[in-house]
């Protein structure tokens, strides 16, 4: 006699189950909503960047806080403007164009964020979540988003330095009013290389699955 396939927390019956498969369907439905609302959004703000050729980002500044910054009790000891948000216009069609590719692989990572979710809450509903390649999916989710961050901190740091050396006097150069500076954030590559070992772990189970299926 053959042992049984696992199967996924929201088979069977029961209050339990009924609360999980609620919950799976819940998070089905959201990750479907935010990735069309992703989508949506970074269509529309490619095509009004290309129509206006307006772009709209954050640039590193040097500032002070002014005087009444601490006029109440508290005694503020130091402090300084560290980033700005800026909407430029009447730049070089190049920066235009980078921007816009900025926009798409922001909008990669939150698509495959989103489809991550859907995937596995959908694959959670089945009675046997494993039964297909489900790790390939995890892996190649986590690839997108750590190699599309990688590509987007690269646009964004570049977006940044030429926005900035085109608002400077072009006789200060670097010693101009906006630093040619950009700030580094790697959370999204982490938070896709931990995707990555999720899927290395989820095909684990299924290598498991797969060895155990006709066992007596």
């Amino acid at each position: 006699m053959s042992t049984s396939s696992p199967t996924s927390p929201g088979a069977g019956t029961g209050a339990a189950v009924r609360t999980t498969r609620g919950i799976l369907r819940a998070a089905l439905v959201i990750a479907v909503l935010v990735l069309l609302a992703v989508a949506a959004s970074a269509v529309a703000s490619a095509v009004q960047t290309v129509r206006t050729g307006v772009v709209h980002t954050s640039l590193e500044m040097r500032g002070s806080l002014p005087a009444e910054a601490d006029a109440g009790p508290a005694d503020l000891r130091s402090g300084a403007y560290r980033t700005a948000d800026v909407t430029v216009s009447g730049l070089s069609d190049g920066i235009v164009v980078m921007h816009v590719v900025r926009i798409a692989l922001d909008a990669s990572v939150g698509i495959a964020l989103a489809a991550t979710v859907a995937i596995l809450a959908r694959r959670l509903l089945r009675p046997d979540p494993l039964a297909r390649r489900l790790s390939l999916v995890v892996t190649l989710a986590g690839g997108t988003v750590m190699i599309a961050a990688l590509c987007s901190l690269g646009m964004r740091t570049g977006v940044a330095w030429l926005v900035g050396g085109e608002l400077n006097d072009p006789a200060a150069g670097l010693e101009g009013f906006w630093p040619v500076v950009a700030e580094v954030d790697l959370s999204t590559i982490a938070l896709g290389f931990a995707l990555m070992i999720v899927g290395l772990v989820v095909e684990h189970g299924e290598r498991l699955q797969r060895d155990t299926r006709g066992l007596v």
